[in-house]
């Protein structure tokens, strides 16, 4: 009895476990966590435009997939106070090499600041690999992991943990190459996302408006 009861609630008690959040841009622009970008890619002919603030800098970026598999964008780079620091734009490309399947994580490689033209404080060209994949237990939340590897400040590897923690609220941790962030990813109607972070231990936020050209 209790099994032939446990089997017939199963579905009901999976379709409460919030699904894994969308894709949607980092604080840098390529879709991904907060300051890393993950294997993820927006979805065929979708756009998402995003405004962030952290400490000593204003970041908009905008990313569209043309098609499947291909993200391109580009990200503004501006600060805030007045210096010897300038505002800068960088186009960005990421390309998913392998989907995500039930034993193999998603492959992705891309380039933040193709030409090198940003090149402000933290920030500058970035070759990188990254591998993305759902853990998934039953009755659980799906926890996605990333991790990979990248030229300069992403040399010494990166990783990050996303986990749904209600339909519309994310947890993010992660680690940049150099410190460790976290971020509150919280999804509202029509589109839009918001996000209240901890980077390098200073305040972030932004919000992002996606859909569908």
């Amino acid at each position: 009895m209790r099994f032939t009861l446990t089997v017939a609630l199963l579905p009901v008690l999976l379709a409460l476990v919030p699904p894994r959040a969308a894709a949607a841009p980092s604080f840098l622009g390529p879709t991904g966590h907060i300051l890393t970008p993950s294997a993820d890619t927006l979805e065929s002919r979708h756009y998402a435009l995003s405004l962030h603030h952290q400490p000593y800098w204003n970041l908009i970026t905008a990313n569209y997939s043309p098609f499947d598999r291909l993200e391109v964008g580009v990200s503004f780079v501006d600060p805030t106070e007045p210096g010897e620091y300038q505002t800068h734009a960088g186009l960005n490309a990421k390309l998913l090499l392998v989907r995500e399947a039930l034993a193999t994580p998603a492959i992705a490689v891309g380039v933040f600041d193709a030409f090198d033209w940003v090149a402000e404080g933290p920030y500058g060209q970035r070759i990188y690999v990254v591998a993305s994949k759902d853990l998934k237990a039953p009755l659980a939340r799906p926890v996605r992991l990333s991790a990979g590897i990248g030229t300069r400040q992403l040399k010494r590897g990166f990783g990050a943990v996303s986990v749904p923690l209600t339909s519309f609220l994310t947890g993010m941790v992660e680690y940049d190459g150099a410190t460790f962030n976290l971020n509150a990813r919280v999804k509202l109607p029509r589109g839009f996302l918001l996000d209240v972070a901890a980077v390098d231990w200073g305040l972030g936020v932004g919000a992002t408006f996606e859909a569908r050209w």
